[in-house]
């Protein structure tokens, strides 16, 4: 992935970060910031795994 991004001049870099620690939140916007300066695209892109699936409780539904 690196190599096709120098290739086309882009740079772009994923954060990992669990949305439901705000701390942890912090220190991944300050990452960010640090790296880059400025944010210009956010992809919030966060899930729950659910093993069984067919008998789901709907507050569980509502956090996936």
């Amino acid at each position: 992935m690196q190599d096709r991004q120098r290739k086309i001049g882009i740079s772009a870099k994923a954060y990992k970060c669990n949305v439901a620690n705000e701390e942890e939140v912090k220190k991944t916007v300050e990452d960010v910031l640090k790296d880059y300066g400025k944010i210009d695209i956010l992809v919030n892109n966060a899930a729950v795994i659910v093993w069984n699936r067919l008998h789901i409780h709907s507050s569980i539904w509502q956090r996936t």
